[in-house]
């Protein structure tokens, strides 16, 4: 085998700078496009100003640690690259010295959640070449990884801004998560800046630690002090002997905050430096109030696991970061079985993303843990002086300089201002007919039937449901369920022949389950907002709207610019080349159903672009039209429920969970329908051979129609009061 120990290369990358991120105390920070070989990744650029010798030998030192970590929750540091001053522009000179270190921004959109759409990035324009320069002074840089989500510090502001603090279970994942990152750094380094800004939550729900590296370079800044005092250990503020425990109290106190609103100690910027370290050597002089003291919906059990992690004395506190990651998980967080994931945080914050407003049954289920012990589904902690203890508020009252206390006092100055903004959300019973299509049916005044009698409010044709199995019925806000027959019915998998619904209750009737949940509806459309197909209109009026909406005839001259204008749209996001191409068609396919038959009526096509899908809500059809497409999917479900009997008889190994994919499949690859097995259950001839496998001269047009409709959707929800399909792309 050949040696290659002595075989080197050189590389030629460069950088396209794209925008500024953010700035702080040791630079500015900007998004970047990393060019290797043609191959364009985004990274992180964290320019670091001038350093003494000994501080930049030290920060190499660090940063080749930091280089080495690797770790789900730890934000990848590649290296530090050196840009000689003399090739950098004249204006991006100025930015940098212009900086101050206890001034800091975060421009990633005021509290707001980054996502970047990697398809249409612009480059600012400035594109640099790494190269070496002796006895050339240099900017340095160091390369992370692009982390597209948000920080913690612009997550808990965001919160407040919207008069909210995050859930109690989902700030104590993000701290136990942070605190398994520094379980395992510990073995190499100590942090020493733990703070809401360098902790990350990338749009997928992971937590990351940032900024590893850097700690070490800023530590001779006083002024750099000023903006992170906050959260530092009382060793670190009395320039004592250090060890990794600084950075379990840092944590702490980052939880601290979150929880309560408040941070752990104050800082007043308008003081010195020294001036500020004898105010929080006072405070710790004369404790700290735990967690659970200064709000009322904080359980004890986690206080008491955030008192011990801030406790003054060193010896006191947590000794191992792996410790306090136990702690929040089996004391609190999955004490009864269940609790927080990376997929829970992820809905959550795309809730976040749109201030709680629209959520659907399918994020609620994602966030069941957070229902109360009286089984209500408690999304907002609100900032409300009845939720804070008299300690609590006693050192609000202290603290009027923070956002909380101004947030709280806002109304009592401002009468026309409300705190808390409680959404008029009305109440609707959800069927699942297939795992992504819906019926939503308001629950007012009159019950709403159950049962498999055709004339049934919800019509369910399955095995054990009576005519008249169950009703749902609103007695003011008390919206409830009975039984009609004499059975029990599940919920929450719990049999009931009477109760009381909770928002995010799941029913199951037979093979079928219902939902019940509050939502809001989209507000209507201004007409200005609406254009008419069959007129001439510059599709760019329309593509760079958050929303509009089209009216068109059904022919297929205005399907086709139907057709052409959902692809445009769609070319502007990160889906695939291949969903953007089934997406269209899927559409017309929908249309062609909604129309039944029907030459004269006028369709309403809306589009409504979130920060995390597209909503296409389809109106303007009759009622013919809309059982039409519902019946479709009916008997799309009956032909899966028959498909997956025949693999059960057939096949020892496990169903194929994608066997919509096999029945699209099936009618280009199968010639002969299938041979009954043996050992099958005597059915219906019409209930065994319902077409799935056909040659390409008997195909059945609804199957193919019904499979692309649900491929080409994430969601598809009926609306059946309002007379509308709402069809949503994740993006």
């Amino acid at each position: 085998m050949a040696d290659f120990k002595e075989f080197m290369f050189e590389s030629q990358t460069t950088y396209n700078f794209v925008e500024e991120i953010g700035r702080g105390g040791m630079g500015i920070v900007y998004l970047a496009a990393r060019n290797a070989g043609g191959v364009i990744d985004y990274v992180v650029l964290k320019t670091l100003k001038s350093l003494n010798e000994a501080d930049e030998r030290a920060l190499r030192q660090e940063a080749n640690l930091a280089a080495q970590l690797r770790h789900e929750n730890i934000v990848k540091t590649y290296g530090l690259e050196s840009i000689p001053l003399s090739v950098l522009p004249e204006p991006f000179l100025k930015s940098l010295g212009a900086l101050s270190y206890a001034q800091q921004s975060d421009l990633s959109g005021s509290n707001k959640v980054r996502r970047l759409n990697f398809r249409n990035k612009q480059s600012a324009g400035v594109e640099l070449s790494p190269e070496h320069h002796a006895n050339e002074a240099s900017l340095l840089l160091l390369v992370m990884d692009y982390i597209d989500g948000i920080n913690l510090h612009s997550f808990h502001y965001g919160h407040i801004d919207q008069s909210t603090l995050l859930p109690v279970p989902l700030a104590a994942f993000i701290i136990s998560r942070i605190a398994r990152a520094l379980a395992y750094a510990h073995n190499y380094l100590i942090h020493r800046d733990i703070s809401p800004e360098n902790i990350l939550i990338n749009t997928q729900g992971t937590c990351k630690l940032s900024d590893f590296g850097i700690a070490v370079a800023s530590h001779q800044k006083p002024d750099y002090w000023a903006g992170k005092l906050s959260y530092m250990a009382p060793e670190q503020v009395w320039n004592q002997q250090i060890d990794e425990r600084i950075d379990i109290f840092s944590l702490g106190s980052v939880a601290y905050q979150i929880l309560t609103g408040l941070p752990l100690v104050e800082v007043r910027s308008n003081m010195s430096l020294q001036e500020q370290i004898q105010l929080i050597s006072q405070q710790f002089r004369n404790g700290l109030l735990p967690p659970h003291k200064v709000r009322r919906d904080i359980p004890e059990t986690l206080s008491e696991i955030i008192s011990k992690m801030i406790a003054i004395a060193p010896t006191e506190r947590y000794q191992r970061a792996s410790s306090v990651a136990n702690d929040l998980e089996k004391r609190f967080l999955y004490a009864k079985g269940y609790g927080p994931t990376n997929n829970s945080l992820a809905t959550y914050m795309s809730m976040f993303e749109n201030k709680f407003s629209m959520y659907n049954e399918e994020q609620v289920e994602q966030l069941s843990f957070l229902k109360n012990e009286r089984g209500e589904f408690q999304l907002k902690r609100y900032i409300d002086p009845s939720f804070y203890t008299p300690e609590g508020l006693r050192l609000l009252e202290a603290r009027q300089s923070d956002a909380i206390y101004q947030k709280l006092k806002a109304p009592a100055e401002t009468p026309e201002m409300v705190i808390t903004t409680r959404e008029q959300r009305v109440p609707y019973v959800k069927v699942r007919y297939l795992d992504n299509v819906l019926e939503a049916l308001l629950v007012a005044n009159k019950p709403l039937i159950i049962g498999s009698a055709p004339g049934s409010t919800i019509f369910i044709q399955d095995h054990g449901i009576e005519a008249q199995h169950c009703k749902i019925q609103r007695t003011g806000e008390i919206v409830s369920l009975s039984s009609l027959a004499k059975q029990d019915v599940l919920i929450n998998s719990r049999a009931s022949n009477e109760r009381e619904l909770r928002e995010g209750d799941k029913i199951k009737l037979g093979t079928h389950t219902l939902f019940y949940i509050k939502q809001t509806r989209f507000p209507e459309l201004a007409p200005a907002n609406i254009v008419n197909l069959q007129t001439q209109f510059d599709p760019k009026q329309v593509l760079n709207f958050r929303e509009f909406a089209v009216s068109l005839s059904p022919t297929p001259d205005q399907y086709t610019k139907l057709a052409k204008l959902t692809e445009q749209m769609l070319a502007n996001t990160n889906l695939s080349e291949l969903k953007q191409g089934v997406i269209p068609t899927a559409l017309i396919e929908a249309l062609q159903y909604l129309k039944a038959g029907s030459a004269d009526i006028t369709l309403v096509v809306r589009f409504i672009r979130t920060p995390v899908r597209i909503i296409i809500i389809c109106k303007g059809f009759s009622e013919k039209g809309y059982n039409s497409l519902l019946e479709n999917f009916r008997k799309h479900r009956e032909r899966l429920a028959i498909a997956l009997v025949q693999k059960e008889d057939t096949s020892e190994t496990t169903i194929d969970p994608n066997i919509e994919s096999d029945l699209l499949e099936s009618a280009i690859q199968a010639k002969q329908p299938p041979a009954a097995p043996a050992n099958m259950k005597k059915e219906p001839a019409s209930e065994i051979n319902f077409e799935v496998d056909f040659d390409s001269e008997a195909y059945d047009p609804a199957i193919i129609a019904a499979t692309m409709i649900v491929q080409g959707f994430d969601r598809i929800e009926f609306k059946r009061d309002f007379l509308e399909i709402e069809l949503a792309v994740y993006l």
